[in-house]
């Protein structure tokens, strides 16, 4: 703490170190941030968040999430903390009644309670990881997965940084298979073989009347050979 000479700027130096105290505790001068191992290989896609577009790497259900986090304290500052953690999360976010439903969590301890000093780098690896659904963004609710960095301070403080990234479940289309043109195979038509005997035209029987008086009534019905029958 400082002692000023003059009891004026007393309030002036004490909140200086208030608000330099703070900022120790509370972890705004920690810089963190996490580098996935295959960043440079791995397909990404642009997703809107919130007011700006941001890349996201694709992952899929059986793939390993691997890479290295990275804690830096500028200036060179010792900074004490309590632990530091990285979590693996999947999650279901509602957007109406603003619930959160965890389906899968997975933690890995980086570092014990002890003090940063520069930059520090820690590897970190998620294997056999259960991605049963695949990234969704919509209206009403979004599924996510994300690694959370987590620097906890003193007095329950913490620092936090989160880094998303996509599951898909199904394979991305190729472009350079897209583009290949569809082969169609066109088959030849076979001809039918001809017909070896002629249609037979059998006219069916005609009722005759015999007798004084014969024939047909009006409501009767004539059956026979007529023209085109077949």
């Amino acid at each position: 703490l400082c002692l000023p000479d003059s009891a004026s700027v007393a309030p002036l130096c004490s909140m200086k170190a208030l608000r330099k105290g703070a900022a120790e505790l509370f972890g705004e001068s920690i810089k963190m941030g996490v580098r996935f191992g295959d960043a440079d290989s791995r397909r990404s896609v642009t997703v809107r968040v919130g007011e700006r577009d941001a890349e996201q790497l694709l992952f899929g259900p059986e793939d390993t999430i691997s890479g290295t986090v990275h804690v830096d304290s500028p200036s060179g500052r010792r900074i004490e903390h309590q632990g530091i953690r990285l979590e693996l999360i999947g999650q279901i976010e509602s957007v109406l009644d603003r619930t959160v439903t965890e389906f899968t969590s997975l933690v890995r301890e980086l570092a014990e309670p002890g003090e940063l000093l520069g930059r520090a780098e820690f590897p970190f690896e998620f294997a056999d990881v259960e991605k049963p659904y695949e990234s969704y963004d919509g209206i009403h609710m979004r599924l996510r997965y994300f690694l959370r960095l987590t620097v906890a301070k003193a007095y329950g403080a913490k620092a936090v940084h989160e880094e998303t990234f996509r599951v898909y479940t199904t394979t991305p289309v190729d472009e350079s298979e897209s583009n290949n043109a569809i082969k169609m195979e066109a088959r030849p038509r076979v001809a039918r073989a001809p017909r070896t005997q002629p249609r037979q035209h059998v006219p069916p029987p005609i009722p005759v009347a015999r007798g004084p008086g014969a024939g047909f009534h009006l409501s009767s019905v004539t059956i026979g050979p007529g023209a085109g029958w077949d």
